[in-house]
């Protein structure tokens, strides 16, 4: 028997008990592969019973075939999966009487099957995501002409999502080709990219129109042919659309803004030049002449005139906060605060005489123009807002805190803008003013709102608005506490940057 044949081969014979009947099997021999098969050699095998070493043959019902091809002397045939320690292997058996016991002839189709299975398994997978995903999944068969070349595609498989798109069943749509499915609908392009991505493998990727929607197309090669996945965009689409509308808009809207600041800049406070002119002229050249109504008068005109300014130049100011900065710097604020209230805010300290406490304050990567401003308005209206006969009491801190510490209500209004990172700089200014009722906290920061008139408290009711405009900017928030007559803090959340 040769023992370099492909098949595996073992021979046995029928052990039979008193009555006559076979009880069992001896193997007399085994080629190298069975022998292989089994984990053994042929010491461990011939002349040894079967169902000492394979105690299972009985129960599968391998004894009951062997002693069938014994007894009739008929062949059988059979593929089994035997699964034991040591043995797992799928048989392809042909037994065989042999004087009165058994060949047995096996092909082991174990690759084979484990390669179906294989198949099976992924052919279970792609129809289960067929049949999941929310994406339109059709699988092409490349048809070609007589030279090779790709002419057509064949729909052989389509899930239902595209069925559902295409207004079909299946089985309406399944090997039917595309160029009479889409005649009319598909580009040459279309076709053409199907073509390289089916020549080359290359995948591609694009958007194209089907019907009323837009879909985001992707094509791979799978055998001969390709897969298309169709995801739908169409609202994807119509927010582009949208956001290029607002886009454009918001380009026309700052476009008008800076014609808005020209104007501001120049032409609107020509005028108030003029006019402040002729008022100055009229009191220099009749001082002491004029009816003391008319000097009332210029006085009047004087002062609608300082207000205009003082008006154009806040909405000047709080037009460009949102202009777009060169690069951030650092800003110490130690010495920004110095310079205010050496400089711009010296006379309102001195006339008020007000007193001022600093903290040690951090150094902010910002703006500094901005921070100058947003300082200047906290503080000039810390000293303004003052209670008749009290000199003013501005107190200015800063510490380190998380991103918890602040109200919760807050949290999220400037975090478009912030760095990564959850802690904060918190810098406080707090005085001992007229303070006021926090029902109004809102109203505070919105535009030409004013909790007391003109007469009271000069001002254009811009200052808290450009405040919050900046600190937003910056990433951050502003907020405050007050109490009517005790007086107001201002806390300035702004997020530490790297």
């Amino acid at each position: 028997m040769p023992s370099q044949t492909n098949s595996l081969i073992t021979i046995m014979e029928a052990v039979r008990g008193t009555d006559g009947q076979i009880v069992d099997f001896v193997y007399k021999l085994a080629n190298e592969r069975a022998l292989a098969m089994m984990g053994l050699t042929s010491e461990q095998v011939v002349g040894h019973r079967q169902s000492i070493l394979f105690p299972y043959v009985k129960t599968a019902g391998i004894f009951d075939e062997l002693v069938a091809v014994v007894e009739t002397g008929q062949p059988q045939q059979s593929e089994r999966y035997y699964n034991a320690p040591g043995f797992e292997a799928w048989l392809d058996t042909n037994y065989i009487k042999v004087n009165d016991g058994v060949c047995a002839f096996s092909y082991d189709l174990t690759r084979l099957r484990k390669s179906e299975q294989e198949r099976q398994a992924q052919t279970d997978l792609l129809e289960r995501v067929m049949n999941t995903t929310p994406t339109a999944i059709v699988v092409h068969e490349s048809v070609r002409n007589a030279a090779g070349e790709i002419v057509d595609f064949r729909m052989t498989r389509v899930n239902q999502v595209a069925a559902d798109l295409l207004h079909k069943s299946a089985d309406q749509i399944e090997h039917r080709l595309i160029s009479q499915y889409f005649q009319g609908v598909m580009d040459v392009a279309q076709f053409a990219r199907y073509c390289t991505v089916a020549e080359t493998g290359e995948p591609a990727r694009f958007e194209a129109q089907l019907g009323n929607g837009w879909y985001d197309f992707s094509v791979a090669r799978l055998g001969d042919g390709i897969v298309v996945a169709a995801q739908d965009i169409s609202a994807m689409q119509a927010y582009r659309h949208e956001l290029e509308r607002t886009n454009h808009e918001l380009k026309r809207s700052n476009e008008n803004l800076q014609s808005f600041t020209y104007v501001a800049s120049h032409d609107l406070q020509e005028p108030l030049r003029k006019i402040t002119s002729f008022a100055a002229i009229l009191n220099n050249q009749y001082a002491g002449k004029l009816d003391p109504s008319v000097a009332d008068i210029i006085r009047r005109i004087n002062g609608a005139a300082d207000r205009m300014r003082l008006l154009i130049q806040d909405l000047l100011t709080y037009s460009q906060v949102d202009a777009p900065v060169a690069r951030l710097q650092k800003v110490n604020l130690n010495t920004l605060l110095k310079e205010l209230t050496d400089n711009e805010l010296w006379a309102a300290i001195y006339q008020s005489k007000a007193s001022l406490q600093l903290g040690e304050l951090p150094v902010l990567l910002a703006d500094p123009f901005q921070m100058h401003q947003l300082f200047q308005n906290l503080l000039s209206n810390a000293i303004k807002f003052k209670k008749p006969g009290v000199a003013p009491q501005v107190t200015v801190t800063a510490r380190l805190v998380d991103k918890d510490a602040i109200p919760g209500e807050l949290r999220t209004a400037g975090e478009a803008d912030a760095p990564t990172g959850s802690q904060y700089h918190e810098i406080s200014v707090a005085d001992n003013g007229i303070g006021f009722d926090e029902k109004h906290l809102d109203q505070i920061f919105q535009m030409f709102q004013r909790l007391h008139g003109r007469s009271q408290f000069s001002g254009s009711g811009v200052g808290l608005a450009i405040c919050q405009k900046i600190v937003e900017r910056q990433g951050g928030v502003i907020t405050a506490t007050s109490r009517p007559g005790i007086g107001s803090t201002f806390r300035v959340y702004l997020p530490t940057r790297p």
